[in-house]
């Protein structure tokens, strides 16, 4: 995780909180020493904790977690990059290195790569680190030949295989109307609280909104909203741009004159040359 905290990486942490199984603990955003560097989230086992729940979806995720594990994240919004596997694996050494009462041993920790899909960018960082792909089950892998455990989890895949709309919004950032319930309820409550604020400004909240919009037609988009509430915030211009295109007609040339170059362009193109405007 890089100094910008973004939507997509809070929604992914309330995502974990509410699938994880009873005897997981996910603390996001975790300082990682006393450098200004964050891990998206940190997994801890709970301690005398039965471990035949595997939660309420992620499943491949919970079954293959360490004692701690470290989770990065990759969105639609900002995909696996060229050396982000490098990064987690610098974090695992921190880690390792700063819980000495924790992990007896590397295998202790995990390293988990939590991605949109396996990408080719993906594949070549993990050929790069002359790791091997081992299948698990579908969309989880082990990587082999790292100097700890490594998972990557593949989110279109797990979608697919667990039959849930809510990942799949996280796999491919479309907002179904089966996960929008979830969508609605975690962003709304992070404005109400200003989840935003706190620790600085929450980038990529507008593009999350965006995607969630985008599932609704336009009109259903403003059902509900009177007049004035569907035009709030358009400057007079495109406020005129929702008339009908009988009204557009009948304003006179001279106050079309007025208007913005773009605004007349725009008249000129719903009425057509023949009007004369």
């Amino acid at each position: 995780m890089g100094a910008k905290r973004t939507a997509w990486h809070v929604l992914f942490g309330r995502l974990l909180v509410e699938s994880a199984p009873p005897w997981v603990v996910v603390r996001p955003e975790v300082p990682l020493g006393a450098e200004p560097q964050r891990m998206d989230f940190v997994l801890l086992r709970r301690r005398g904790k039965t471990t035949d729940d595997l939660g309420k979806r992620l499943h491949g995720l919970w079954r293959w977690l360490g004692v701690d594990t470290l989770v990065e994240f990759k969105s639609v919004r900002r995909p696996y990059g060229g050396r982000d596997m490098d990064r987690l694996v610098g974090y695992g050494h921190q880690w390792f290195v700063a819980t000495p009462g924790r992990l007896r041993k590397r295998e202790d920790l995990v390293l988990a790569l939590v991605v949109p899909s396996k990408s080719p960018a993906l594949q070549r960082a993990v050929e790069d680190l002359g790791c091997a792909w081992e299948a698990l089950e579908p969309g989880c892998w082990r990587l082999t030949g790292g100097a700890f455990p490594m998972v990557v989890v593949a989110l279109d895949t797990v979608a697919d295989s667990e039959h849930d709309a809510l990942v799949q919004s996280f796999a491919d950032g479309v907002v179904t109307r089966a996960a929008w319930p979830w969508w609605n309820g975690q962003v709304g409550t992070m404005k109400a609280t200003k989840t935003r604020k706190p620790k600085g400004e929450l980038e990529d909240m507008d593009d999350v909104v965006a995607r969630m919009l985008a599932s609704f037609t336009p009109a259903e988009r403003v059902a509900g909203l009177a007049p004035a509430e569907r035009v709030a915030g358009l400057a007079p211009a495109d406020v005129l741009l929702t008339l009908p295109d009988d009204m557009l007609a009948a304003l006179p040339e001279s106050y079309l004159a007025t208007l913005p170059e773009a605004a007349r362009r725009a008249i000129r193109r719903r009425l057509g040359h023949g009007h004369g405007h």
